[in-house]
């Protein structure tokens, strides 16, 4: 049986699949964005090489960007989605992103 619950993001999602590092003090991390906001986006990744929960996520580097960003939930090993922190920088720098 598959469920659909509401979309509660009130900004649109943009589809991706794009490399990326999450930077978590003296860790990078590898992973991919699926999809990216605004607000946030959704990242997946190789449980068995991070933990995020065993680390303080602090920013999402996509190419030379950095988005402050913080960890919201985590549905299953291997995915979490991402919220950003609503400073200048992070606005300009989602709105160069998501407009190529």
């Amino acid at each position: 049986m598959n469920i659909q619950h509401p979309d509660r993001r009130s900004e649109t999602r943009v589809p991706l699949d794009m490399p990326a590092t999450l930077l978590c003090g003296s860790v990078r991390a590898p992973v991919r964005v699926i999809d990216l906001s605004y607000s946030g986006a959704r990242v997946t990744f190789d449980p068995n090489a991070f933990d995020p929960a065993a680390h303080h996520v602090e920013s999402l580097q996509i190419w030379d960007q950095r988005l402050d960003a913080r960890v919201v939930w985590s549905l299953y090993a291997g995915m979490i989605g991402l919220s950003f922190r609503g400073t200048p920088e992070t606005s300009s720098t989602l709105a160069a992103l998501l407009a190529e």
